[in-house]
């Protein structure tokens, strides 16, 4: 029997964990996570052809939320890589996340997500609504990150 290898593409995407705020006189913080429908995770997207990877997590940010960034780190706070199993090929994704926090916008979410979820950024709720380990340890990062420039707003 004939065993051809498998095709692999590579994908690369970028995006924010999201601090929200709705004022930055209140010290409420809220993690905002997107439902994809069949998992709940951050912002992102794919990195187009001339684009930064921080200009593609700004620019997926207002597309997917309308939000945009009021300060957010310059270098990414977490890398993921995966595998995707496709049928007739496999996708070794990279993923660049970035964190920021957001301030006095609307929420309008894209048609590619069934809604929007604001949480806490101190309950459990918030590292237990993240569907993917991943993900969640990308939260882990980001709240590093929240706890050292929250006080530069």
């Amino acid at each position: 029997m004939y065993n051809m290898a498998r095709k692999t593409k590579k994908e690369f995407s970028a995006g924010f964990v999201v601090f929200y705020k709705k004022n930055l006189i209140d010290d409420k913080c809220e993690l905002l996570l997107l439902d994809h429908g069949s998992h709940i995770s951050h912002p992102k997207g794919h990195i187009e052809k001339g684009e930064t990877k921080i200009q593609t997590a700004i620019r997926e940010l207002k597309e997917e939320t309308n939000l945009s960034p009021y300060i957010f780190s310059k270098t990414p706070i977490k890398i993921i890589k995966y595998r995707i199993k496709r049928p007739n090929f496999d996708i070794n994704k990279t993923v660049y996340f970035f964190a920021t926090i957001t301030k006095e916008g609307e929420i309008k979410i894209s048609n590619e997500h069934k809604r929007f979820i604001l949480v806490d950024i101190n309950s459990k709720q918030a590292i237990n609504t993240i569907t993917y380990d991943q993900d969640k340890s990308s939260f882990k990062e980001a709240l590093t990150w929240y706890e050292e420039n929250k006080n530069n707003l």
